[in-house]
């Protein structure tokens, strides 16, 4: 039986799963009727997912209905399972559903595999609304970078983002993802402090700091960036963080 209600199309064979389960599967196949029911399949078959990971394109179908309880059983479901949920993710990445593939690159910033580095970067640049954008900066942020020129391209892309980015969601995220940058050991100092005064200029309600890196001709085509409160005060934050791991990874 196939499934599409999270905007992905799937098929699994139902005869191969316990009785309670392929019911389970069904009804969410079929479409729920009961939030609170949805929710108790989504733990049935998270827990089941353990044992039989051809249940996990069920777990991203589920991210489509309009159910935080419920997708966030899925989610942790499908971090729990690592690698083997990644194919079924990146489906969901691309599902025509703005909710899956949010949740989607939630779960693989929690999985943190650094493979989707180019899917988390289209996302973030150019995802289909902000929520799905702010995701991937999230996910950016998290991945577990091996390769220096890697970790070096997410990060750029955040500093960007929070220095010209007009949407003040997606610049917030990005601030975040700055802030926490998991990888940050692999970066060089110069970037490091780059990405402090890109953050400082936040703080003060301003941006463009990449331009005043760039040639007289390109200062000219500043983005104007319009202050917000509420990015001011969280890159407040941000900042005292990103300077004590600065520090701590010059042994000051």
């Amino acid at each position: 039986m196939s499934g599409v209600n999270g905007g992905i199309d799937y098929e699994i064979d139902l005869t191969t799963l316990p009785p309670s389960l392929a019911s389970r599967i069904s009804y969410v196949q079929n479409g729920p009727d009961s939030p609170t029911a949805l929710i108790s399949a989504a733990e049935e078959i998270a827990l089941a997912s353990k044992s039989h990971p051809q249940t996990l394109p069920v777990l991203v179908d589920m991210l489509g209905f309009n159910n935080p309880a419920a997708a966030g059983i899925a989610i942790a479901a499908l971090v729990d399972a690592g690698d083997l949920s990644i194919p079924s993710l990146l489906t969901g990445v691309a599902a025509f559903n703005y909710s899956v593939n949010a949740y989607a690159l939630r779960a693989l910033a929690g999985i943190g595999n650094p493979s989707v580095l180019q899917v988390c970067l289209a996302c973030a640049n150019s995802g289909p609304i902000p929520n799905v954008r702010r995701a991937a900066c999230r996910a950016l942020g998290s991945l577990h970078y091996t390769a220096n020129e890697h970790a070096r391209t997410a990060y750029e892309c955040l500093l960007t983002l929070a220095d010209k980015e007009a949407d003040w969601g997606v610049r917030y995220a990005a601030i975040v993802a700055l802030e926490h940058f998991e990888a940050i050991s692999l970066l060089d100092r110069a970037l490091k402090e780059l990405g402090l005064r890109v953050v400082l200029a936040a703080a003060e309600g301003n941006g463009n700091v990449l331009n005043e890196q760039q040639s007289e001709e390109g200062k000219e085509n500043k983005i104007a960036i319009q202050s917000d409160p509420t990015v001011a005060a969280r890159a407040t934050v941000a900042l005292e963080t990103m300077r004590q791991r600065l520090e701590a990874s010059a042994g000051v």
